[in-house]
């Protein structure tokens, strides 16, 4: 069997190598256990996201559809320059090329948006990042945030 090495493989060696603490590790296990057919992943899920919006995710059945969903996700996180302590990243339709360098807003079906929230985290800075919402974009001035400013990459 002669197989091709292509970009999708370089892309799943690229997610692997991310750091535990990066957002999109955060996400991932957040889509993971939306996954997931463990009896135990609604309690995990409520660990993954803010406290502010646990209400909002209700049963998380609106997010299991969306997790259902053929999307990609960028491995390159979407940050303003004023709130460091603030991810987006980015699903996309899985369609076209695996690596895009860069973040676009072009190709997006939502954002994860996510927040450095240190306080609550019981694991440390690998356990930080909480997924806020999925869907459009959110300013952050209109996000929970208990670090503002402060740029998670510093430590």
């Amino acid at each position: 069997m002669d197989e091709e090495w292509t970009d999708k493989d370089t892309a799943a060696v690229e997610a692997e190598s991310l750091p535990f603490s990066h957002p999109v590790r955060a996400t991932q296990a957040f889509i993971g256990a939306l996954l997931s057919d463990d009896p135990e992943s609604d309690e995990a899920l409520r660990t993954l996201v803010t406290p502010e919006s646990e209400g909002a995710w209700g049963d998380f059945a609106s997010a299991r559809e969306f997790a259902r969903r053929d999307l990609r996700i960028s491995l390159v996180p979407r940050r303003d320059e004023d709130a460091p302590d603030v991810a987006y990243v980015k699903f996309a339709p899985d369609e076209g090329a695996w690596i895009h360098r860069g973040v676009t807003d072009d190709n997006v079906a939502a954002w994860a948006t996510l927040i450095w929230r240190p306080e609550i985290s019981a694991w440390g800075p690998i356990a930080c990042w909480r997924v806020h919402q999925i869907g459009p974009y959110v300013h952050p001035i209109d996000l929970p945030r208990t670090a503002p400013g402060f740029d998670p990459n510093t430590m």
